[in-house]
């Protein structure tokens, strides 16, 4: 990758959801966690919204939302737990 972070900054990601419908992309969650993992070696502070997380991935945050932008009409109007998730 050919991203500059600067040292022990603060990373905020909001990757396509595992388990849930996506954007339409493949994205390779083992990698990502792996990724969140070595940077949190670097010294950097993560954090991920999240449905659900690996076990050393620490819940922070969450709160009950009601999501009413869907594609599909039967979609509209339900409700989820978003969920905060950081790297001790």
């Amino acid at each position: 990758n050919n991203m500059i972070l600067p040292d022990n900054g603060i990373i905020y990601c909001d990757p396509p959801y595992a388990n849930a419908r996506g954007y339409g992309l493949k994205f390779n969650h083992n990698e990502f966690y792996q990724w969140c993992r070595d940077l949190k070696k670097q010294g950097y502070q993560i954090y991920i919204s999240e449905y659900s997380m690996p076990d050393d991935f620490d819940l922070i945050h969450q709160i009950e939302i009601t999501c009413d932008i869907s594609k599909k009409v039967a979609d509209k109007e339900t409700s989820r737990i978003e969920k905060l998730f950081t790297l001790q």
